[in-house]
């Protein structure tokens, strides 16, 4: 065999075992969890609860903010980080660990699903930080 072979080989075999190894955490985490949700996930959820509870104070503010210019603008960022919030919510939903069945059948489904929607799931996160920009602005214009 010749030397480029070789190494080539070897790359391709530690790349296995460092997938398989990444693997492996990722489904003992999942199989831990109380929750049925991964740490990225609980955060990202951690997340989404917060701008849903500013979402919908702010919603609920909105006879109070009658003499702001900035209202109308205000109410629709609220209304975009709520919907976005939802989506979301929705999506990692989907991901969760489902309570049919035995447990590792459960955890390597909702592996699975997560990576499907890893895309999704991260289209969605610059999302919700676009949005939690745009509502620091507008609350940062509302104050002046």
């Amino acid at each position: 065999m010749d030397p480029l072979t070789l190494c080539s080989l070897f790359c391709n075999t530690i790349t296995i075992v460092q997938a398989a190894v990444q693997t492996t955490a990722a489904l003992k985490e999942l199989y831990d969890s109380a929750t049925g949700f991964s740490t990225a996930h609980k955060r990202i959820r951690t997340e989404v609860d917060l701008l849903e509870t500013i979402s919908t104070d702010l919603t609920g503010a909105q006879a109070k903010l009658e003499s702001c210019p900035q209202q109308d603008q205000l109410a629709k960022v609220g209304d975009e980080c709520g919907t976005i919030a939802k989506q979301i919510r929705i999506v990692l939903d989907k991901c969760k660990i489902d309570s049919v069945g035995p447990r590792p059948l459960a955890v390597a489904k909702a592996w699975i699903k997560s990576k499907t929607r890893a895309s999704e799931i991260e289209e969605l996160k610059l999302g919700i930080e676009a949005c939690q920009r745009r509502l620091g602005l507008a609350i940062t214009a509302a104050l002046r």
